[in-house]
């Protein structure tokens, strides 16, 4: 994930793979983001799902979804700045697991760099 990351230009090519396994270490850390790596999920990456539009179809991929029980908890790394458009784009994954039946769904936006993980709720 992290070259795909690098080829799309999200992340500089002056991070070293050194530099970024420490933000990656230093982002487990974050007790919210220990549990999501714990083993104790079924976990699906960067998965196309078809929603109805109006128009057809669109596909949505969230960056990671996982799966336990009856729960479902949907993140979206972000590498920049907050952005309104963050927040519309995880609650549109959250209404798409609710409109497939699950009860319990989550969602967050975790902000890589900052290490700073920001629950969404829905409207």
């Amino acid at each position: 994930m992290l070259k795909q990351y690098e080829f799309e230009g999200i992340i500089g090519s002056n991070l070293t793979q050194k530099r970024i396994v420490k933000l990656v270490h230093n982002a487990l850390q974050n007790p919210i983001a220990k549990d999501w790596f714990s083993g104790r999920w079924e976990v699906i990456n960067e998965c196309s799902f078809l929603q109805k539009a109006d128009d057809g179809f669109k596909a949505l991929r969230p960056d990671r979804v996982m799966i336990k029980d009856d729960k479902v908890v949907v993140v979206d790394f972000k590498f920049g700045n907050t952005k309104p458009d963050y927040i519309r784009q995880v609650q549109g994954y959250m209404n798409l697991f609710l409109q497939m039946g699950y009860q319990k769904v989550e969602g967050y936006l975790w902000y890589v760099y900052k290490n700073h993980i920001e629950p969404v709720t829905l409207n």
